[in-house]
């Protein structure tokens, strides 16, 4: 059978993969922090309070030095941050 054919069917999904908890809250991180709009309290709230506590201690030292900032319950990332933007997130990722 053809990839087309498998795809018009719905059959073309030949692997699942399943994701743990940090794995989603580092996928959340990393996409939306990515976009002007950045992250929201809520959204992190989500994923646990272990993810949104971390989140916000990691966060602290970005905002300090003026790479992130807090405003409306939302983080994203400042016109000075974007410079580093790729270190910011990883920074902010969470390891098991």
């Amino acid at each position: 059978m053809s990839n087309v054919k498998k795809y018009t069917e719905g059959s073309f999904i030949e692997k699942e993969e399943t994701l743990t908890g940090a794995d989603r809250y580092n996928e959340l991180v990393m996409l939306k922090l990515r976009t002007k709009e950045g992250v929201s309290t809520e959204e992190l709230r989500t994923l646990g309070t272990e993810y949104f506590l971390y989140f916000k201690n990691e966060a602290g030292k970005f905002i300090r030095s003026g790479d992130l900032m807090f405003s409306g319950e939302r983080y994203s990332i400042t016109e000075r941050g974007i410079f580093i933007s790729d270190y910011l997130i990883s920074e902010l990722f969470y390891y098991e």
